[in-house]
């Protein structure tokens, strides 16, 4: 697979010549991508084409495209919402969320918050989020969703399979334990540095938020966020794995 990926918003339906501009015009021209190359155009909501550049311009990049694949989102569909970090903390955190395939991130005010995700920051988490799906090769970009406070996000508790809190203050279980199945729609919940208050506590017991376990070490916001999301997905791809492999038995 070509090294190059390119964020197109809209794609043709079928074989076409296509022409990219702005930014992504400018990234192929900093690549210094030549007539003839392999590109990957993808637009953040499962379709990849496949093409070759036609010409490299100044503020314009002419594709000829080939073929148009599409790529289902990664499952279970993982919601993070987190008290975000600051500066470059918080640019690392949404690279690695968007590598894993993460279906929504959401910014989450918490009484101990350290920063806040105001609108106009969401422009730039999504350019954060192009970039890495752009090395990563991945087809799906996770929604940004707006600022939400904890009382939000739990009223939206229908709209989710499950509601997981990493927070060791409690009884909590591995959170592999038990993997959840693909089709699930869980939403895990992150809190700022000085954690949850006991307010905030309250208010998901009272929802019935389970308490999970990321392991004994006390971890960072942003490795918190990445570690929750990336034991529910793996642990979807291990139960489907041995599923398949049991069916597949003699």
């Amino acid at each position: 697979m070509s090294d190059h990926w390119l964020y197109s918003q809209a794609l043709p339906a079928g074989p076409a010549d296509w022409t990219l501009q702005g930014d992504e015009a400018q990234h192929a021209r900093a690549k210094r991508l030549e007539a003839g190359e392999a590109v990957h155009l993808f637009d953040g909501r499962g379709r990849v084409a496949a093409g070759r550049v036609v010409a490299c311009e100044k503020r314009a990049l002419s594709v000829r495209i080939e073929r148009i694949e599409t790529v289902g989102p990664r499952r279970p569909g993982v919601t993070v919402a987190v008290s975000p970090p600051k500066g470059e903390r918080l640019d690392w955190m949404l690279e690695k969320l968007t590598e894993l395939g993460v279906a929504a991130i959401c910014p989450l005010q918490c009484e101990r918050s350290v920063a806040q995700a105001k609108d106009e920051r969401l422009d730039r988490w999504q350019r954060r989020l192009v970039e890495a799906a752009k090395q990563a090769h991945v087809a799906w970009l996770p929604t940004i969703e707006p600022s939400h406070k904890l009382a939000q996000i739990l009223a939206r508790a229908g709209e989710f399979t499950d509601l997981l809190v990493a927070d060791t203050m409690g009884p909590t279980a591995p959170i592999l334990a038990p993997a959840l199945p693909g089709e699930a729609r869980p939403v895990v919940l992150i809190g700022p540095e000085g954690g949850f208050s006991e307010g905030e506590r309250e208010q998901m017991s009272r929802a019935g938020v389970r308490r999970v376990s990321l392991g004994p070490t006390v971890l960072r916001t942003e490795t918190a966020a990445i570690v929750a999301a990336a034991c529910l997905l793996a642990g979807a791809d291990l139960a489907n794995w041995k599923g398949t492999s049991q069916e597949s038995r003699p």
